[in-house]
């Protein structure tokens, strides 16, 4: 049992430690702080090399204004304005957040992050959502997020959910109202898996090659879809899918 700080915005596990955003007002953008754990003494601790981070103007938290991504004992943090890694979760280097403030007057209101490798962390920036579009941009770094290089643009349609990848090349986006987005080429090109019908909204890499992903509720054709669990042994270029009983 972990006595929460306050509301917990994003949480990760990895190495033995327990990493976690919080914020002290829910659903707020005013401030996210960046605390530890170690799992064999469960007592979350600010981390004060991180300073508190803020998320985009006018937005909150539900929207994914700040991340944690976790790769071994690296540790990548993302907020609507701020970018913060660190190799070992000691030592902390102040990147740069790829996501502009502003794009076409609109602020930017949620932002992603995973790491596939110490070093190699992808983002994903949303524009603000209106009639079931955002406009998105992914971009890759890996230098610590001190350099970004951008990827093409995925789909428009949906909102920006969640964000796994498993090496600089296979990459899925996780939307709502839609349906995922996948890439085997780091970008170059997108697609939309859909094993048995179902789109996905959840997806989380475990490691390179197995990946976990949930349907999608806003774009699922009838309840049954709802009530399935799916899997991928290569990176989600196939998929096996559980159904569960009703």
């Amino acid at each position: 049992r972990l006595q929460a700080p306050g509301f917990i915005d994003d949480l990760a596990t990895m190495d033995g430690k327990v990493w976690a955003l919080v914020s002290h007002k829910m659903w707020s953008s005013s401030g996210f702080a960046l605390y530890e754990a170690p799992l064999l003494d469960p007592v979350l601790r600010r981390v004060k090399a991180v300073p508190v981070l803020h998320g985009g103007y006018g937005t909150d938290s539900v929207q994914g204004t700040a991340a944690i991504a976790v790769n071994g004992s690296a540790v990548d943090v993302i907020s609507g304005r701020e970018f913060y890694s660190s190799p070992d979760g000691r030592r902390w280097v102040d990147g740069i957040n790829p996501c502009p403030g502003q794009v076409h007057h609109q602020y930017v209101s949620s932002t992603a992050v995973t790491a596939w490798s110490p070093a190699g962390v992808v983002a994903v920036c949303g524009e603000g959502p209106t009639a079931g579009t955002q406009f998105k941009q992914a971009y890759v770094s890996t230098d610590g997020g001190r350099g970004w290089t951008t990827m093409n643009k995925p789909t428009a349609a949906g909102y920006l959910h969640t964000l796994g990848a498993g090496s600089g090349d296979d990459i899925i986006i996780g939307l709502s109202r839609h349906g995922s987005q996948l890439t085997h080429n780091g970008g170059r090109s997108w697609g939309s898996p859909a094993p048995s019908g179902i789109p996905l909204g959840f997806v989380g890499f475990i490691d390179p090659l197995h990946v976990v992903a949930l349907p999608d509720p806003g774009a699922a054709n009838h309840t049954s879809d709802l009530r399935a669990f799916l899997f991928s042994y290569d990176a989600g270029r196939t998929w096996s899918v559980t159904r569960f009983p009703h």
